[in-house]
């Protein structure tokens, strides 16, 4: 009696799994179908070997892959033959458009991009692809960084020295605002023997990605040159070589560089004594201006190598020239704490009556950079 209930309990489980709605034989049924999310995305190298997991990224020529049992790799892009992907993903291309669909590849070194509005799967060479799942850009990138540095010695010989400098920088898709300043001080038993401080602004508009036009003006005084205020206010037009992101190599893809050209009206306003020792030395003129900076990343978040110059030859007379420049190397030390050795070198053609032409300055500050 006990085994013919059994039976027949057993036989209604299998006409319900056999009948009901959804229901499937454990023996007949086929496996489900994993849905497209949980596919997992697939990459074939040029040296034959298989990369399994999701496509999470890519930047500066690196697609980052989760897998799910070795965590995030890294593969450098160029190094793809082909790449599967059931997933929509957002392919940054080279001329700066964005494509948004699964992936697939023809065998000739092309991706194919299903998207939601094409009729078919949109054809794009692999080495087209600049970036994968980028991180939306910034609206405005902030980069400053404040620098001090002193001594103070008390004795048998007294000396006070105090430099300080800063450099801010905001950059939008067409604007950038760059600010500049420093100054510095020295005392010693004889009394005061440096004191001058500068300061400076630029406006750049761009006009395309590499063009721009600037407006600027600096203000610099120094006492020991008899220089109550030197000031310029240029305008013109610039030309931005690189910047980040434009190099895929380690070493220079956060180089940055731009040169500058344009006229300038140029002033000088020395102290009056100066006048008792010849001509009044005050001058105003017309002149050009050039200009360069250089922020390079040899190291990135380690070592920065920089150079700024710019330089007002006159128009009027040749012999009107001045010419100023810093440049020297950053290093992090932690976090974005940084130390700096720089050089800071002006040359005025036609200084004040009894002044020499150049002005060396050699620092070593600690400081805090950021960005933004």
């Amino acid at each position: 009696m006990t085994q013919a209930r059994l039976l027949f309990t057993m036989a209604l489980v299998s006409l319900e799994l056999l009948f009901l709605p959804g229901s499937r034989s454990a023996l007949s049924a086929e496996p489900e179908t994993v849905s497209a999310a949980q596919t997992p995305d697939v990459l074939k190298l040029k040296d034959g070997s298989k990369v399994v997991g999701k496509i999470t990224s890519m930047e500066s020529g690196e697609l980052t892959v989760k897998t799910a049992f070795g965590g995030d790799i890294k593969v450098k892009w160029a190094e793809i033959e082909t790449v599967e992907s059931k997933t929509n993903q957002k392919l940054m291309l080279s001329d700066g458009s964005l494509l948004v669909g699964s992936l697939g590849s023809d065998g000739q070194g092309n991706v194919l991009i299903t998207t939601e509005t094409a009729a078919g799967p949109v054809t794009v060479p692999l080495e087209s692809v600049q970036g994968v799942n980028p991180p939306p850009k910034k609206e405005v990138v902030y980069k400053a960084n404040i620098n001090a540095g002193g001594s103070i010695s008390d004795g048998n010989t007294s000396n006070k020295t105090l430099s300080m400098n800063a450099d801010f920088v905001a950059t939008a898709k067409r604007n950038r605002l760059t600010l500049r300043g420093n100054t510095n001080y020295t005392e010693n038993n004889e009394g005061l023997t440096a004191r001058n401080s500068y300061g400076a602004v630029k406006y750049d508009f761009f006009l395309n990605e590499r063009f721009y036009l600037f407006i600027g003006a600096f203000l610099e005084g120094d006492e020991f040159q008899d220089l109550k205020l030197r000031s310029a206010l240029s305008s013109g037009l610039g030309y931005q070589w690189f910047k980040e992101g434009d190099l895929e190599e380690e070493l220079f893809k956060d180089l940055e560089l731009y040169t500058e050209a344009g006229l300038a009206y140029f002033n000088e306003d020395f102290d009056p004594v100066s006048s008792l020792v010849g001509p009044d030395p005050d001058d105003a003129y017309t002149s050009g201006r050039w200009a360069a900076r250089l922020d390079w990343p040899v190291y990135p978040d380690r070592i920065t190598i920089f150079h700024f110059h710019e330089g007002f030859p006159g128009l009027e007379n040749a012999d009107d020239l001045f010419i100023r420049s810093e440049q020297g190397l950053r290093l992090t030390i932690i976090d974005n704490f940084v130390a700096t050795m720089q050089v800071n070198w002006r040359w005025d053609n036609t200084p004040s009556p009894g002044n020499r032409r150049s002005d060396t300055l050699y620092l070593f500050t600690l400081g805090y950079a950021v960005e933004m």
